[in-house]
């Protein structure tokens, strides 16, 4: 968990260094509430492959909005 706050480009870095996808995902949702710049976590979306990652974590941004 991410204690600190980040920014989006930050967090980009990080998930880019996850190999699996799953990981990747998860740790978008617990980092999200770190991000100082929420505006901008579209961003994040590019870090991922498949497109079904891409449509759950905007499933998960809509739930906490």
């Amino acid at each position: 968990c991410i204690r600190d706050r980040i920014t989006c480009q930050q967090l980009l870095s990080i998930l880019n260094e996850f190999s699996f996808e799953s990981t990747k995902l998860q740790f978008a949702k617990d980092a999200y509430k770190s991000v100082t710049d929420k505006n901008n976590y579209f961003m994040i979306n590019d870090v991922f492959a498949f497109q079904s990652s891409k449509d759950d974590l905007l499933e998960f941004l809509d739930r906490i909005h």
